[in-house]
């Protein structure tokens, strides 16, 4: 018989290894990944997002149907 595994807790983590300072590292970028944008740049990059998922979802679809030689009608 195999012997059961041994389970190890994970390392606790220390509050100050969670922080990286990209900005320290790196001094070119705009905003850190917990950072919040302005509100005219989210409201901008909220938009681009509503126009990329609406193209995934609409556009490639249709795209597909056509090219299988399908119909308008068969778009759901």
């Amino acid at each position: 018989m195999a012997d059961p595994p041994i389970l190890v807790p994970p390392k606790m983590v220390k509050s100050e290894d969670l922080h990286h300072h990209a900005l320290e590292q790196l001094p070119s970028l705009a905003y850190c990944i917990n950072d919040n944008p302005r509100w005219g740049e989210a409201i901008i990059l909220g938009f681009q997002h509503y126009f990329t998922m609406l193209g995934t979802t609409v556009l490639i679809p249709s795209l597909v149907i056509l090219n299988i030689n399908g119909h308008s009608s068969d778009l759901a």
